[in-house]
């Protein structure tokens, strides 16, 4: 086994991998970009080293840097984790050019899986069945739409090399076929330096099942099991379970070979993770299934698998580059109980999943949760109180994994546990899990790959703005040394009075606004009037809640501030965001509507224009970029550019005033 080693990674999974060395006596070496000094992966290593600026390019993926730490610190091999270098056969072959060893296979096997062409040849060399499509080397446009027009719409587009749905397109009809087609190769070029596509059938309502594979180099090979991975947000894995649900034993079975079958052709080493689509059975048609690719790394998802087999994958990884024969055969592997990991993004699901950047000022992790290591509750992060998220990198920051007996005790227990994980400082997914959780569709187990597409429309609906919330959002100003001592309905007489009032607080939820006039009764007493409807309720004010009472039930309200006048109110279902109006004076005698502010935190990737230069509605003045993530900023009318705010470069929060457009 390795003494010391590198971790060519960042955030969660250099942790998850930290973790496992550390058990095992293994020494580490973290590698750091400059956004992310001080943060959990390079606290948790033995050493930690910079390696350049937040942008990839010029760290995380700077090869030349990494390897430079790696022979100054004397250590024996690179894990690169998943994403960044983990499948680039160019830096595998460099790792071991330099005498290191890389934790992963070899670098002809992540060149030959890498490309999907390549990789779809090899399986039906080997009569393993493949998506009905084209994947040759004749890439015109012309070519390329008869192709389309034998395999028949609608049809997937696809980059050749690559993956995680950059450069994917759906087209549903020949006449946006050559469009999406342009549009696809300019992304893939840009995205993965080549061009080349493939087109697949789309199947409507079809699964993606994965086998998990590991194998050494002395012809050993076996598999953990299945995982389902078909609830997808624009080709992402969102929430995955181990095993899949309601697949038969019979298909199961096949997979399994087929998977092993795909490992051992290329003489796979190393951790692997063969794909395959399952199409929905009908009363006149079986299951069938069709190989779609192979990843050639660890996978996000590896702990619900790790979860039902009792196996350390970091571990099985380790041995395996060291030299070692696996040291369990296939017949010692069980499958026990079942597990659901969601992944838990700082974004924004009813703003369009905007990306949410900021600092996370406090945490409440679920009860009795363990971290990177399998228990009932297990929570994969690379997060802790004060840490920022930033800008540059993926918005996943964490994995819940949750271990049960069965499907139903795993989502019940889920519930329970995201219901106890909080964040205050940023937006996250967790209620919109939750909704999803919920749904009796995902509990009867009637998921494919297009469950959000379906029921996207009642996951991030906004919900009504029933009084409690406003009330909720009066109480968040609650000021204990502005109490009133007497009648709380004396202070309500004459409330279209507002400057001889002043009790009075301007909102806008989810886009809806607000004027409430209201007055405490003493600590626990609130007095409002909304829409002409006078309430009159007790409440208890907590740390980050308020808990209002009314009619002798209780229910509690949580608070999450995202800026100085933004904020959040949630309770177990639902999730609503509040905009204090009392910062926004200027804005209204400006002309609030031509105050440009940032939807989104990011940075100014592109400006433009300059103060003065004359625009028309609809020109595009900034790009703001944030996550992997751009939105362009329009002008909304006719006019000329007046209080320029930002420069190219900087970082915005959200709503932040960027500029002025003067009609």
């Amino acid at each position: 086994m390795f003494k010391k080693i590198l971790i060519a990674n960042r955030s969660e999974i250099a942790c998850r991998i930290i973790s496992t060395c550390k058990r095992l006596g293994i020494e580490t070496v973290a590698v750091h970009s400059e956004a992310d000094i001080g943060s959990k992966h390079t606290k948790m290593a033995d050493k930690s080293v910079l390696i350049g600026p937040a942008d990839i390019k010029q760290s995380y993926l700077s090869m030349e840097a990494i390897l430079n730490v790696a022979i100054e610190n004397n250590v024996e091999a690179i894990h690169p984790g998943y994403g960044f270098l983990s499948e680039n056969p160019e830096f595998a072959s460099m790792v071991l050019e330099n005498g290191l060893k890389f934790i992963g296979p070899k670098p002809e096997t992540i060149r030959l899986m890498g490309m999907k062409d390549q990789a779809k040849d090899m399986a039906m060399a080997s009569e393993i069945p493949v998506i009905p499509g084209y994947h040759g080397n004749i890439q015109s446009h012309d070519f390329l739409y008869s192709k389309a027009l034998e395999v028949e719409f609608p049809i997937l587009i696809k980059p050749r090399a690559g993956g995680g749905g950059k450069g994917m397109r759906l087209v549903v009809s020949s006449e946006n076929f050559l469009s999406e087609l342009e549009a696809a190769k300019s992304e893939s070029l840009a995205v993965f330096g080549d061009d080349q596509i493939i087109l697949e059938k789309y199947f409507e309502a079809p699964r993606h099942i994965e086998v998990q594979v590991f194998a050494d180099d002395f012809g050993n090979c076996i598999h953990t099991f299945e995982r389902e991975c078909s609830i997808q947000r624009r080709y992402q894995k969102l929430i995955e379970e181990a095993p899949a649900p309601f697949l038969s034993g019979e298909i199961k079975e096949s997979l399994y070979e087929t998977a092993l079958k795909v490992a051992k052709e290329i003489n796979y080493s190393g951790a692997g993770t063969v794909e395959f689509l399952v199409s929905s059975s009908s009363e006149d048609k079986e299951d069938e299934f069709f190989f779609m690719e192979m990843n050639t790394r660890l996978q996000v998802e590896h702990p619900v698998s790790e979860a039902i087999t009792g196996l350390d994958f970091v571990e099985l990884q380790l041995d395996i580059a060291s030299g070692n024969p696996l040291n369990i055969k296939q017949t010692d592997i069980q499958c026990l109980g079942h597990a659901i990991e969601s992944r838990i993004y700082a974004e924004d699901p009813q703003n369009d999943f905007l990306p949410s950047i900021g600092k996370i000022s406090e945490i409440s992790f679920p009860k009795n949760a363990t971290h990177f290591i399998s228990g009932e509750t297990r929570l994969d992060h690379g997060i802790y109180e004060g840490a920022v998220v930033t800008p540059f990198y993926d918005p996943m920051i964490a994995k819940l994994i949750i271990h049960g007996k069965d499907r139903n005790e795993a989502i019940r227990k889920k519930i329970n546990s995201l219901n106890e994980f909080n964040l205050q400082g940023i937006a996250t997914n967790i209620i919109f899990l939750l909704k999803i959780l919920n749904n009796n569709s995902f509990s009867n187990g009637k998921i494919d790959t297009g469950f959000l597409v379906s029921n996207l429309d009642p996951l991030v609906k906004n919900a009504k703005i029933i009084d409690e919330i406003l009330v909720a959002a009066v109480i968040k100003f609650f000021n204990p040394s502005e109490v009133n001592d007497g009648d709380p309905w004396s202070m309500l007489k004459g409330w279209t009075n507002f400057h001889s009032l002043r009790r009075t607080v301007d909102i806008s939820v989810n886009g809806e606004d607000f004027s409430i006039f209201y007055a405490f009764d003493g600590l626990d007493g609130l007095a409002c009037e909304i829409n002409d409807q006078k309430i009159l309720v007790k409440f208890r004010r907590e740390k980050n809640s308020a808990v209002i009472i009314s009619e002798g039930i209780e229910e509690e309200y949580f608070y999450n501030n995202l800026s100085k006048n933004i904020f959040q109110i949630f309770n177990k279902n639902e999730v609503f965001k509040v905009v204090s109006q009392a910062f926004d004076d200027s804005d209204r005698e400006a002309g609030f509507e031509k105050v440009l502010r940032a939807k989104l935190p990011g940075v100014v990737k592109k400006l433009f224009i300059a103060e003065g230069d004359i625009v028309e509605k609809g020109d595009v003045l900034l790009i703001l970029e944030a996550m992997k993530m751009e939105q362009q900023v329009l002008a909304p009318c006719n006019g000329s550019i007046k209080n320029l705010n930002t420069l190219e470069g900087d970082q915005v929060s959200e709503n932040q005033p960027l500029l002025e457009v003067e009609g």
